[in-house]
């Protein structure tokens, strides 16, 4: 009577440790499906920090470069402003050169009228010097 007892006893604790077996199995799955959705979770946090690293370096270089399109916006308006300022001394400047050249025409027709002149004065100093001679 008293083994019965024990198979009985060692019955009912080989069954505990059966279910207690299943239920550790089952812990197990449930921990091991937990563990790769945690390496899966540590996966997209590692991506997603990087992309908030590269979308951090993207705002540095914009900035960059809307500073840099801000410089040469100033320089562009700085070079208006002085084109609008140099408009009216090319207008002077192209008048000077129709001035220059009607100068220099004047001067061609000055000395084509000098060279006439020093030819008839020759002329004349050869008949004024007969007429002198002939007095």
């Amino acid at each position: 009577k008293k083994e019965l007892e024990i198979l009985r006893d060692r019955d009912q604790n080989i069954t505990e440790m059966k279910e207690e077996n299943l239920r550790l199995r089952d812990e197990l799955d449930i921990l091991q499906c937990s563990k790769e959705k945690f390496t899966h979770t540590e996966e997209q946090l590692r991506k997603c920090r990087e992309k908030i690293e590269a979308f951090g370096d993207v705002h540095d270089a914009l900035q960059r470069e809307e500073k840099a399109h801000a410089v040469l916006v100033d320089k562009c308006l700085e070079m208006e402003n002085e084109l609008a300022q140099l408009k009216p001394l090319k207008r002077q400047l192209e008048e000077y050169r129709v001035r220059a050249t009607d100068a220099e025409v004047a001067l061609a027709e000055c000395r084509d009228d000098l060279r006439r002149f020093k030819e008839k004065s020759s002329g004349l100093e050869g008949v004024n010097v007969a007429l002198e001679r002939g007095v």
